[in-house]
């Protein structure tokens, strides 16, 4: 059985898809355990550790592994040596959002198999959301179906967010009331204005973050806000128009002026750095509730 590579443009689909596959292992009897790639956290060491120091309650075991660094020849030729040794009872998920050569695609696909997670047409994203739907118990009465599909702007982190407040409000037969009210009714703060404050370094994190706890928002869409901004901080640093990178990043036009402001106060190392950091607070949050994680986020970040 070959591992698996998640990898293309889409970042929240990657780690949607990455976060299914950890439940079903779960589900399977399967030990689950989340790695950090980074060149700052010595490159596949945290994967060989974690390899050899094997799992505690089951003879198999997935390890799900956040790359956060461009591949060349030098690390694949090391991390196909790890592999070798590997346990044949241990699965390597591996997701990212960085480009990958054809080259390097080549030399790793003996081990893995390849998944890409590019930007939906409007067919594939109304599949996918039929799917979210069947994961979160959901029916839309079909009218309500496009309503979502035309009001998410066929962003999957909306939709998905959406599904979430649906099934949370034990809403199993879906009307176009329904999204109205629950899944679109106002709230005092959006995930982006975290995202702005953090970037600004502003004394309002605290307060945007109450209203969004408050709110039960989800700690990973939270996440995903700040790397979707800091990310396109970073391009527009690196020259590429703001234009291309707002709409690459999902970056709705009431955020681009703040986010512009926000740009003049980092460098593009301090920007990178941000990044390890929400990394390494994405591995932290899998594993605590959500109170101590609003705690360890504020604790990071503010």
């Amino acid at each position: 059985m070959k591992h698996t590579f998640l990898h293309g443009q889409d970042t929240f689909l990657i780690f949607d898809s990455a976060q299914q596959r950890e439940q079903a292992a779960v589900k399977q009897g399967i030990d689950v355990k989340h790695v950090l790639i980074h060149p700052q956290e010595q490159g596949w060491q945290p994967l060989l550790t974690e390899l050899q120091a094997g799992s505690l309650f089951s003879s198999a075991c997935l390890f799900s592994c956040n790359v956060q660094m461009r591949l060349n020849n030098k690390d694949i030729e090391a991390f196909t040596k790890i592999l070798e040794k590997a346990d044949p009872n241990y699965q390597v998920l591996l997701k990212s959002d960085l480009p990958l050569l054809p080259k390097h695609k080549t030399l790793l696909s003996q081990w893995f198999e390849f998944i890409p997670h590019w930007k939906q047409n409007e067919q594939q994203f109304k599949a996918w959301l039929k799917g979210k739907a069947v994961q979160y118990s959901l029916e839309f009465e079909p009218d309500a179906f496009d309503f979502l599909c035309q009001v998410s702007m066929m962003n999957p982190m909306i939709a998905a967010n959406t599904c979430q407040l649906l099934a949370l409000h034990d809403t199993s037969r879906v009307s176009y009331d329904d999204i109205k009210r629950i899944a679109f009714a106002s709230t005092d703060a959006d995930i982006f204005d975290l995202a702005v404050a953090v970037l600004q370094n502003s004394p309002n994190i605290p307060k945007v973050a109450k209203y969004l706890r408050a709110a039960s928002t989800s700690l990973q869409l939270v996440l995903w806000a700040l790397k979707q901004s800091t990310y396109a901080l970073i391009a527009i640093q690196q020259g590429r128009g703001t234009r291309e990178v707002w709409r690459q990043y999902q970056i709705r036009p009431h955020f681009t002026r703040p986010l512009e402001q926000a740009n003049q106060q980092h460098s593009t190392q301090s920007l990178k750095q941000l990044i390890c950091t929400l990394s390494q607070l994405d591995i932290m949050l899998k594993t605590c509730n959500t109170d101590t994680g609003w705690k360890v986020l504020l604790e990071r970040l503010a």
